[in-house]
């Protein structure tokens, strides 16, 4: 009984950080494309030469997101080359060792929109978009840097590693040598819920 409380509690943290995180990605997804959008409606009028650049910085967002939460830097290779120029893709490279990359282009955009001249109405619309774009990178932010707990990892791991060992015990009077693969398969099953999370 303890032990499937122990899996059901691991395996629902587990699912519910990666369903957190699906969720708040596919927001990032749709905000960042009602903010291209807006840009291209309300910048496209008044300053058109603004409006390729507004793009780039908009699609670079979550890719730098992306690449900041993995720590890789490749990855700003891998996904940001098509999206800015040589020099904005190493502007932004060097804010990962100084910040996070994602708000830096958030950054880069606020500035485009000071250039672009909107109506008051219509920055507030892309400033808020733009807010909701630093929750969403503030949520993965806090979904990273706070893993499930060590103790109850361990504790987990203590108490399937003690079952393991004395399960063949109980087991052995009902099935002999058939114990074995018995144990080989319980034990390859709890270790992969173990490695969930």
């Amino acid at each position: 009984f303890a032990l499937s409380l122990l899996m059901l509690f691991k395996t629902t943290t587990s699912y519910s950080r990666w369903w957190e995180a699906r969720t708040l990605w596919g927001s990032g997804y749709i905000t960042v494309r009602s903010v291209l959008r807006l840009c291209l409606s309300f910048v496209g009028r008044s300053r058109p030469q603004l409006v390729p650049a507004l793009y780039r910085w908009t699609a670079a967002v979550l890719p730098a997101l992306a690449a900041h939460l993995r720590g890789k830097e490749h990855y700003f290779d891998d996904h940001l080359t098509s999206v800015l120029h040589p020099a904005e893709l190493q502007w932004l490279k060097a804010r990962a060792g100084q910040g996070i990359p994602p708000i830096a282009a958030l950054q880069v955009l606020s500035r485009l929109l000071d250039r672009a001249g909107l109506h008051a109405m219509e920055r507030q619309q892309v400033e808020g978009l733009l807010s909701q774009l630093d929750v969403v990178i503030g949520g993965c932010e806090r979904i990273r840097a706070q893993p499930i707990p060590y103790a109850w990892n361990r504790h987990t791991h203590r108490f399937i590693l003690c079952y393991i060992t004395f399960l063949p015990f109980a087991l052995w009077s009902l099935y002999h040598w058939a114990t074995l693969p018995i144990m080989a398969i319980f034990s390859f099953l709890l270790a992969g819920v173990e490695n969930v999370g």
